[in-house]
Parts: structure tokens; C-alpha cells; sequence
């Protein structure tokens, strides 16, 4: 079964809508927050939809003392969160990427930018990946998943984290088996 651009726009949507939620782009369990008074702490769990606090909430264990539930207004910056990407730096990244050859070879299509960053199809292949997301991260090096979507269920087949620009194009041929230039 085909995912429709329909579906692929509600999937995106709920991310979305769990940027608003939180407040934070990539706020998860693990991530490591400076709250207001500059103490480090771990995020342990993130509130809403029966987790026993407010939405607008996260448990979080600061480095001395117990477990604690704040509100995302207390944490001052996250060491996690990436910016959203714009439309410049991801006609950048297909640059990067080999550009129109890049689109030819791999049959990428429907490319969207959204708060993970950019999301293109790509053509059949031997490792089954049909999505690929590409995030610039803090560090300026990307952070690219290979996913494979399948009946409206995403699983991430690999994630490379931290990849530089000249590495990006041999990041995907190893990972999609489809060649980026003749």
C-alpha cells in the first residue's frame, strides 16, 4: 500500500503539533536541560495524554537532588534541540547532494521541510529505504535518517549522526544502495 501526500502531510502535522506541545523541536526523554536557576538536569519524562502531568510539563532529574516535574517555562535551553530548517538551506543540501543529477539518479520527489529538518521520496532499492530525513544540526553537520514507510508505520532503517558535507554523498549511496552521479 501506497502512503498518499495526504497522509504524509498528517504525519507531519503531528509532528508539528508536538513542536507546539512542547515548545522545544526535539524535547525527548534523555535529553539534557539548564533550568532558569542554571542547574543541569536530565529529562526523564514529558507530560500529557496520561503521564500524570500537564502537557506544558517534563519530569526531569537534576544532577544532585530528587526527580522533579517543572514547566517548560523553568528550563532555560536544551542541549538537543535543533532549529527548523528553512527552504535555502534545503535546496543546500540537494546541492551538497549532487543536485539535479542527485534527483535523477535516486528518483527523490516530494521534498518537504518541516521541524526534523528536510524529507524527500526516493526510488526503489536494495535496502528498502523509501524516505530519507536530513537535519543541520548544532555542530553544523547533518544528522540523516534512512526510513522505510510503510503502511502509515515510520521505522528508521539507520541514522547517521554528525556527517559531514563531503561525507553526505557516500552517508546515502551506502545506505540506499543507489549511486548519486554517474
Amino acid at each position: 500500500m501506497k502512503i498518499t501526500k495526504s497522509k504524509l502531510k498528517e504525519m507531519i502535522q503531528e509532528e508539528l503539533e508536538q513542536v507546539s506541545e512542547y515548545g522545544w523541536n526535539d524535547l525527548k526523554v534523555g535529553d539534557m536541560v539548564t533550568m532558569k536557576n542554571g542547574k543541569n538536569a536530565k529529562v526523564i519524562k514529558l507530560g500529557g495524554k496520561g503521564k500524570g502531568f500537564p502537557r506544558n510539563f517534563v519530569k526531569i532529574k537534576p544532577s544532585s537532588g530528587k526527580e522533579e516535574v517543572v514547566g517548560i517555562d523553568d528550563l532555560k535551553e536544551s542541549k538537543q534541540v535543533s532549529e527548523s530548517m528553512n527552504k535555502g538551506e534545503g535546496n543546500e543540501i540537494i546541492d551538497q547532494l549532487g543536485g539535479r543529477q542527485f534527483v535523477r539518479m535516486t528518483g527523490a520527489k516530494d521534498f518537504f521541510i518541516g521541524p526534523k529538518g528536510m524529507v524527500f521520496k526516493i526510488g526503489k532499492n536494495s535496502k528498502g529505504v523509501n524516505y530519507v530525513r536530513i537535519n543541520l544540526n548544532s555542530m553544523d553537520t547533518y544528522d540523516v535518517e534512512f526510513l522505510s514507510i510503510r503502511n502509515y508505520k515510520e521505522k528508521v532503517k539507520y541514522k547517521a549522526n554528525g556527517i559531514y558535507v563531503d561525507m553526505l554523498k557516500d552517508t546515502f549511496e551506502q545506505n540506499t544502495g543507489l549511486y548519486t552521479s554517474l
